[in-house]
């Protein structure tokens, strides 16, 4: 008798809106409370932020229950409207959990 493997599982993913239903709870069961930051890493972060030259840098950030890491230079600091302009996008300063110069990483 040989095993099935995952081919006795197939059925189980047969209804599109049961796996989807799924994949949302999975999504939700692992968000993570936002982290908070010390004081000391807050005064890394803007360490790091009023010394910046064009490298590239690595930045940790939260979003919806989860902490990302992207390596990118920053196009620029907006402090008035307390944002980082990315390459790929905006970033806000309170979603900055770490930020690291490129000889760090």
């Amino acid at each position: 008798m040989s095993d099935r493997g995952m081919m006795k599982w197939a059925p189980y993913r047969s209804l599109v809106e049961q796996s989807e239903f799924l994949n949302q709870m999975r999504y939700e069961k692992n968000k993570k409370a936002r982290p908070t930051l010390t004081e000391d890493r807050m005064e890394e972060i803007n360490r790091v932020l009023q010394n910046y030259q064009g490298e590239v840098v690595g930045i940790t950030y939260y979003s919806d229950g989860y902490t990302y890491l992207i390596k990118t230079k920053i196009k620029r600091i907006d402090i008035e409207n307390q944002i980082l302009i990315l390459p790929q996008g905006k970033l806000k300063f309170r979603d900055i959990v770490k930020i690291e110069n490129s000889d760090v990483l």
